[in-house]
């Protein structure tokens, strides 16, 4: 069995504004800019890199140092407002 693995969407540009945990996502196609919050800043780091879900969920646990439930409910909600902004690419 394979992990899907997630990433940007090629469109999706990034901003940094000045450390790693300030990132504004600007979607090209429709110009709309979403800034990220500290942990969405994490996993969009990640997502660069090409990521899984459970990938995802170990950074954060990390970290953060919380337990695996937070970090996958976190991971899941950042995922899921990139998912309704048609900013995450999933594969095989």
């Amino acid at each position: 069995m394979h992990e899907t693995r997630l990433a940007l969407k090629p469109h999706v540009l990034l901003e940094r504004d000045g450390d790693e945990d300030d990132i504004v996502l600007i979607d090209s196609h429709t110009g709309r800019m979403s800034a990220c919050n500290e942990t969405a800043s994490l996993v969009v780091a990640e997502l660069q890199r090409g990521s899984t879900v459970a990938r995802l969920v170990e950074a954060v646990m990390s970290r953060y140092k919380v337990a695996d439930e937070v970090a996958t409910r976190d991971v899941n909600a950042v995922l899921d407002v990139l998912t309704y902004e048609g900013l995450l690419d999933t594969r095989e």
